[in-house]
């Protein structure tokens, strides 16, 4: 079954309002929240709707350039620049935004294979994006919470301007309550009977919440153990991962939930990646090392940081998304480097951020949501190649 179809079959036989991930994050930002960095800016911009459109190279968001002898419009060059504080990947696209506060993005709802300005009408202030489904949501400083329009404005959603942290389609505020939402021609709120919550990691049809104590509850689809229960029964109310109450960060994808504890080490449950939790629906410590700090969970891989700035990667590697051109061993595997401070997964694709404020990208390309300013007349899927090693973006 497709995740869409999921999506609304689990909604209508639980009710349970649930965030859909990738980056995704699993994360602020997707599947993994660590797509944003420390340093702020006073300004921003928005996004648009992840499910919709068709890919048209004409479109008035692709960069524009030179055309080539078949009338299409070719990309200016690529030219990579550090100035990146924020960013949050999709399941086809990317976000991103610019010490300056200027809004890029780039994939499938750019269309566009390079970074371009975000083009949305209104004095915006955006600091975070969560890709959900069907539509971008974006945070503002004052914590309201906005979508694109079919008009292509921003649209605010909710009456509360509370929010602190956005994930898949849901969102932390202030008082430490956790909202989801889904869509019909407007979101439908629920509020998750859970907290209060310091920090939350959305996925595809699951949520999960770190409460002030240091508990984690989970709720949503469980088929694959991703609540971490011990079973594998869907839940339309949140239960606890464990009595334990040393938990820190949390990320969710389709069917796989991992978490860091206070204590450094690396925990994960849920659908098996490559054979290293072996299918378990209670949390599984991932090697033996205690000095993990933040995890991020894409469909069938997971990547994670560590003190010293390295960056590990594991699981399917089929478009390249664990940054290696090798099909890597059960297990982290570490990227080269030591000067990675932020990182997300999503679906098929990962970013990272250096400490020099560049941001690299990797995995799958159909649709240029690596951002390496590769192109291609072709349809999408058959004219962009993948990308297996980290490739700085463009702008």
């Amino acid at each position: 079954m497709n995740p869409m179809a999921r999506w609304w079959l689990l909604v209508s036989t639980l009710g349970v309002v649930l965030g859909v991930g990738c980056g995704d994050s699993t994360s602020s930002g997707g599947e993994g929240a660590t797509g944003s960095s420390d340093s702020e800016s006073e300004s921003g911009s928005s996004t648009s709707e992840e499910s919709s459109g068709t890919w048209s190279s004409s479109s008035s968001n692709t960069t524009e350039g030179t055309t080539s002898d078949d009338g299409d419009t070719e990309p200016l060059p690529c030219n990579p620049a550090p100035g990146w504080t924020h960013f949050a990947t999709g399941t086809l696209g990317t976000w991103g935004r610019k010490e300056d506060g200027t809004q890029l993005w780039w994939g499938f709802n750019a269309r566009a294979h390079s970074p371009v300005p975000v083009t949305a009408e209104g004095d915006l202030d955006w600091i975070d994006v969560a890709f959900g489904d069907p539509r971008f949501v974006a945070i503002s400083q004052q914590g309201e919470l906005f979508h694109i329009g079919d008009s292509g404005d921003p649209v605010l959603i909710g009456a509360e301007a509370d929010s602190v942290d956005i994930s898949g389609n849901c969102a932390l505020r202030e008082g430490g309550q956790v909202i989801c939402w889904t869509w019909d021609e407007e979101p439908i709120f629920s509020q998750i009977e859970v907290g209060p919550a310091a920090a939350i990691g959305i996925g595809w049809n699951h949520g999960c919440a770190r409460l002030a104590d240091g508990a984690l509850w989970c709720w949503g689809e469980n088929r694959m153990g991703q609540l971490g229960d011990g079973t594998t029964t869907d839940s339309n109310t949140p239960v606890q991962v464990g009595t334990d109450s040393d938990w820190d960060q949390v990320a969710g994808s389709e069917d796989s939930t991992c978490a860091t504890r206070m204590d450094g080490t690396l925990w994960c449950w849920g659908f098996d990646v490559e054979n290293i939790w072996h299918q378990s629906s209670e949390p599984v410590q991932i090697g033996t090392d205690t000095d993990w700090t933040t995890v991020t969970v894409g469909w069938q891989h997971a990547c994670a940081l560590k003190p010293d700035h390295t960056l590990w990667c594991w699981g399917r590697n089929e478009f390249g998304e664990v940054g290696t051109l090798d099909w890597p061993g059960p297990g982290p595997t570490m990227l080269e480097g030591e000067d990675w401070v932020l990182v997300e997964a999503s679906h098929w694709h990962t970013c990272a951020l250096k400490e020099d404020s560049t941001l690299w990208c990797w995995g799958r390309n159909d649709y240029g949501q690596v951002g390496n300013g590769e192109w291609s007349p072709a349809d999408p899927g058959e004219g962009l190649t993948d990308v297996f090693t980290p490739v700085q973006v463009c702008g």
